[in-house]
């Protein structure tokens, strides 16, 4: 009996239940490339909604109501390929933009981005991953991974809002790391985690405006104990490999441990803790979390106001609610799963977190239960994106917008052929109480919108059938 209980527990915890276990690594977004775009979400403790900024394209967006409505911000003509801001004050804004003869600057503001300042860093210095974090007295440190002629990778670190920069030891000189991710502990300013691949080789021309050393090109997991001036790396060989994202945080309960989580090029997941009176050591030791599902390979990792972790992924959105022991996947409602490359969680809300891919952003209200697409300029009811049109080679329902909704939402699918419609809602006991749809449609991407008429606010279903293929989403109505 002893054995059969073991073996249930091994089975519920560690086995993925998934179809897709036997998947292959889907194609990763090219970190640090301006294919990736980038993500950032602040707010105060008195502000009603977040402050979220997105990189769409060529454009900033920023919205200070939680995405419901959007304004532009444009500093200089180029490409925007970094953005952060303060998450307590989201008000100071740290961008990166390579301009058109792939020169790189970074600019700062102390507004929501209404007037931009250039920082003094150097020009052809381009951001790959940008992080600002509190000091003592409230100072802001912004830590940036930068990528300098194209091939010397290094990190600088400002004290100051970005006014001026400094750079930090072991990530300059003749050792190279492609610093991908820093990750900022959540309650200690000064401990910060970086995560980096191994950099492609410099040029001899690059090598002697810097160093006249042979370069030292290293990858693996770093933390700093003073707020990113000074690094070391950990020994550990499960993290001696191409780190994609980090975390850390304190857990909630006692023990009061930090964790530390750390996502490898090769689709595992390790974590790493140490006691909050302490702190991370060269020799720390990093465990293999076993229960992350197979050939999942992590671009970004959050924590959220109650320590839930968050984790995009080359196969959609996964989440934790136990420091990691067991996952679940949670991307109701998102499109385009395999393309998710940033998280951006709400400060002072659990139920709030954004997620990104280079065209959409997508936000929950209910701690991931279903996603709304909220990405700026997207009209209801126009045609899919242009990376979106190879959906209309199978069927697909997408979860409706806005949810919850007063009284009205709308529905959206994909038919790849000729097909017969139904869409239908049903309350909680089973019961049909409104049909939307029950026609023949051509092929096609279709949009419907829907008045909940007299209905009561609660929860509800609808059922999608179009030739052999149904599904059943929720929705909330709330009055």
């Amino acid at each position: 009996m002893k054995t059969l209980v073991i073996l249930l527990l091994f089975i519920f915890f560690v086995v993925d239940f998934s179809f897709a276990q036997n998947w292959q690594p889907l194609g990763s977004p090219s970190i640090g490339s301006a294919d990736v775009k980038d993500l950032a979400v602040g707010r105060t403790t008195t502000d009603q909604n977040p402050s979220v900024y997105f990189i769409q394209g060529s454009t900033i967006y920023r919205s200070t109501d939680g995405a419901t409505t959007w304004t532009t911000t444009t500093p200089l003509a180029g490409t925007p390929r970094a953005v952060a801001c303060k998450q307590s004050t989201p008000t100071w804004v740290v961008i990166n933009y390579v301009d058109a003869s792939s020169l790189g600057y970074v600019l700062y503001s102390s507004n929501n981005g209404t007037v931009w300042e250039y920082s003094n860093i150097f020009a052809q210095h381009t951001a790959i991953a940008i992080r600002i974090v509190t000091f003592p007295a409230n100072q802001l440190i912004i830590l940036m991974g930068m990528e300098k002629f194209n091939t010397f990778v290094s990190m600088k670190r400002s004290l100051n809002a970005g006014l001026t920069w400094e750079d930090v030891s072991y990530f300059f000189g003749n050792v190279q790391t492609d610093v991908v991710t820093i990750a900022p502990h959540k309650t200690n300013a000064k401990h910060v985690f970086a995560g980096g691949k191994t950099p492609p080789p410099r040029t001899l021309a690059t090598r002697s405006v810097l160093s006249e050393l042979p370069p030292i090109r290293t990858k693996g997991a770093f933390f700093s104990t003073d707020s990113g001036l000074n690094w070391d790396q950990f020994s550990h060989q499960n993290v001696n490999k191409n780190v994609l994202a980090m975390t850390a945080y304190k857990k909630s309960t006692s023990p009061h441990y930090n964790y530390v989580f750390a996502a490898t090029e090769d689709g595992n997941l390790y974590r790493m803790f140490y006691r909050s009176t302490a702190a991370p050591t060269t020799k720390s030791r990093w465990i293999k979390i076993i229960s992350w599902p197979r050939h999942r390979i992590i671009y970004d990792l959050q924590v959220d106001a109650n320590n839930v972790l968050y984790a995009v992924t080359n196969n959609g959105v996964y989440l934790s609610r136990n420091n990691g022991i067991r996952w679940i996947k949670v991307d109701d409602g998102i499109r385009d799963i395999s393309n998710l490359q940033r998280i951006g969680t709400d400060p002072q809300s659990a139920s709030i977190t954004f997620v990104g891919s280079p065209t959409n952003l997508y936000k929950t209200s209910d701690g991931a239960r279903t996603w709304s697409n909220v990405t700026p300029n997207r009209i209801p009811g126009s045609a899919p994106p242009a990376d979106d049109r190879q959906l209309l080679e199978y069927y697909q329902l997408f979860q409706n917008y806005p949810n919850p909704f007063n009284p009205v939402t709308r529905f959206e699918y994909a038919l790849p052929e000729d097909a017969h419609v139904t869409l239908k809602i049903y309350n909680v006991l089973g019961q049909l109480v409104a049909t939307v749809v029950d026609e023949f449609q051509v092929s096609g991407y279709k949009s419907i919108e829907w008045d909940a008429g007299g209905l009561t606010s609660g929860l509800y279903f609808y059922r999608f059938q179009a030739g052999m293929f149904t599904e059943t989403k929720k929705l909330l109505l709330i009055r």
